[in-house]
């Protein structure tokens, strides 16, 4: 039988988009360490199991457990919509 399935739970999460220019709401966005470093326009994250670049446009997201992920806007905006406050 085949079954589908909604999220229970809505999922807010902060997202920072990476202009190659931004580079100190990316030392606020992430805090000061050594998981991540900026180089040509381009940004490293360390993440335990490898690394993840993020190119000029690309959004960096900070869900409620501070785990940071890396996305397209397309793919991004196909999953969340704004939260207006």
């Amino acid at each position: 039988m085949i079954r589908k399935f909604k999220k229970r739970k809505q999922i807010i999460v902060e997202v920072l988009t990476w202009n190659g220019e931004n580079q100190e709401e990316v030392y606020q966005f992430l805090g000061n360490s050594d998981k991540y470093y900026i180089s040509n326009g381009l940004i490293t994250l360390n993440f335990p199991g490898g690394k993840s670049v993020v190119e000029i446009g690309d959004l960096i997201i900070k869900n409620e457990y501070n785990q940071i992920f890396v996305s397209r806007e397309g793919e991004f905006s196909l999953m969340y919509e704004e939260v207006v406050e």
